[in-house]
């Protein structure tokens, strides 16, 4: 049997540190992943979705949030309690380099085994990217590819697929890490997908926060 090479190591690791977030109903509302042991980080209106919250809502919710890290402890469901909380800002250049928002840290009652946090870095232009997300109608997960682009003035960094195939990335893929595959890391999280446009119906331009900008909130973890 070939050896695992450093980058299948590295992407494994990444996978089993992939989560998906439910309602309460039993949907699936986004996704999260593994940053620290025993903590979980999403967006902020991935947890009120699951919630049934209004998406702006700014207290930090109380009621636990049901996850499961599919790829990694498929049909064990853990919970999780908002621990860290920047609420939701409507307007797309509401947050700032300075003020980011949309971020959410839970703590686990219990984390499955094989677990591992995601390894971090800083991605670049033109960086390959994987994703996995749980858009409507696919609660297995679907993988979307692309490449990363540069930040803007909300602190947001660009992403995009290129390609004439493939899946764009949508709602249920908010709260998903970012794979960089040049530098085998976690470059940022998504937050949100651009509407397609009259005048640019193809288009596949997505958002993600950095990771220097989850550094500011998963720095406050006890």
């Amino acid at each position: 049997m070939e050896a695992l090479t450093p980058q299948s190591q590295g992407f494994e690791t990444f996978k089993r540190s992939l989560a998906r977030i439910f309602h309460s109903n039993g949907t699936v509302v986004g996704a999260g992943f593994a940053i620290a042991p025993g903590y979980l980080i999403t967006c902020a209106h991935v947890v009120t979705a699951a919630l049934s919250l209004p998406a702006d809502s700014q207290d930090s919710p109380q009621q636990p949030i049901e996850l499961e890290f599919l790829l990694a402890a498929q049909g064990e469901r853990v919970t999780g309690q908002v621990v860290a909380w920047l609420p939701y800002k409507v307007a797309i250049d509401a947050p700032s380099l300075a003020n980011p928002a949309d971020i959410a840290i839970l703590k686990l009652d219990r984390t499955p085994e094989n677990i591992t946090p995601v390894t971090v870095g800083e991605g670049a232009w033109g960086h390959q990217f994987r994703i996995l997300g749980f858009p409507t109608g696919v609660p297995v997960g679907i993988w979307a590819s692309g490449v990363l682009r540069d930040q803007m003035g909300n602190g947001w960094v660009s992403i995009e697929d290129i390609k004439a195939q493939g899946r764009r990335i949508e709602q249920g893929f908010s709260g998903a890490p970012v794979w960089d595959e040049t530098i085998e890391a976690v470059v940022g999280m998504a937050v949100q997908a651009e509407r397609p446009q009259k005048n640019q119906p193809n288009s596949k331009v997505a958002f993600m926060l950095p990771v220097s900008q989850l550094r500011t909130v998963w720095s406050r973890i006890p």
